[in-house]
């Protein structure tokens, strides 16, 4: 992602934000950004609990450089080079709950799917797709029931490469937010590019959180209103490449290497634990509409609103109390 890129986003996102917030004339949250997880990170806190954004952000990092596959000397990475390594309690933490949704998702979730991400590259920019050949040899070597678990061990099968990717951020925003609460937080909001945290309320009234338009992402088809939960937002639009006009995102089907092809656009999914919002809005993008409802509407404690690339909106029993529609 280009500088030019990445400030763009930051305006974009601030701006949304302070729209939704309403920027009523109150005591005002104080917020800080900082570009980590592969994305911008804001955190929103009351002047009196400022001083803790340091080690929030400090935590932050800490845990990204064991979750991610691209620090060297970090725990993933190290895990993907050796096949086998003894690792921290949180990561530990991660991959169980990533093999516990591949196993819910048939597969469709699977946090061994490094071989295939690298081939697409999407931080790369513009470059051709990889060949059709090569997906398919890199599909052979994605199953996550070839991560095998003993005690705080975890041992990867040969070609097994993992990729927290898809749950890490989610992951991440719980351990902060329970920072928060421990240090006496009642109040303040969590933006992690997109994973939303909203740790009890604004002014006594829930926080305002849009969900972006696919076909416009400046714009909202409608608002979240949230307390003591988080949403996350998959979608079509948020990372991708163009290639002889055709675009593609980077939410990826394991069984075939290409990316989702439904009639889904996002996928936003809302509940009090981050990394399963993480986990099932990306579950939901692969599923699909109908199969993505069902599953939602199956798990206690968890909504959903789903746009089609139409944009219709579908919203699972629960998420009719906290969606209001644009306009």
């Amino acid at each position: 992602m280009t500088l030019l890129k990445k400030l763009f986003c930051l305006t974009c996102m601030v701006l949304t934000l302070c729209i939704l917030s309403g920027c009523a004339k109150e005591e005002a949250m104080l917020s800080q950004t900082r570009f980590m997880l592969d994305t911008f990170v804001t955190l929103y806190l009351y002047p009196e609990n400022q001083e803790l954004f340091t080690p929030c952000f400090e935590l932050a990092q800490s845990l990204e450089k064991k979750l991610s596959a691209h620090y060297e000397n970090g725990e993933i990475y190290s895990l993907n080079k050796n096949k086998s390594a003894k690792v921290s309690a949180e990561t530990l933490e991660v991959i169980k709950k990533g093999v516990y949704y591949g196993k819910l998702s048939r597969g469709k979730f699977d946090i061994s799917i490094l071989p295939l991400s690298r081939l697409w590259n999407f931080d790369k920019g513009e470059h051709e797709p990889p060949a059709v050949q090569e997906l398919k040899e890199a599909a052979t070597k994605i199953d996550y029931t070839r991560i095998k678990i003993s005690g705080d061990a975890v041992h990867l099968e040969e070609y097994t490469e993992l990729d927290l990717g898809g749950i890490a951020k989610g992951y991440i925003a719980d351990k902060l937010a329970q920072y928060l609460i421990d240090s006496g937080v009642e109040n303040a909001l969590l933006d992690l590019g997109g994973n939303i945290y909203a740790l009890g309320s604004r002014q006594g009234e829930p926080f305002r959180i849009g969900i972006a338009d696919p076909e416009n992402p400046q714009e909202v088809v409608g608002y979240l209103e949230l307390t003591d939960c988080s949403a996350v937002t998959s979608g079509i639009y948020q990372r991708y490449l163009t290639w002889e006009g055709k675009r593609y995102h980077h939410i990826l089907d394991p069984d075939t290497g290409m990316p989702a092809n439904n009639s889904l656009a996002s996928a936003t999914v809302i509940s009090q634990n981050s990394a399963d919002c993480d986990a099932l809005s990306t579950i939901c993008m692969l599923l699909g509409e109908e199969q993505a409802l069902e599953l939602i509407n199956s798990i206690e404690g968890v909504s959903a609103v789903l746009v089609r690339r139409d944009g219709e909106i579908i919203l699972s029993q629960s998420a009719q109390e906290i969606f209001r529609r644009s306009g």
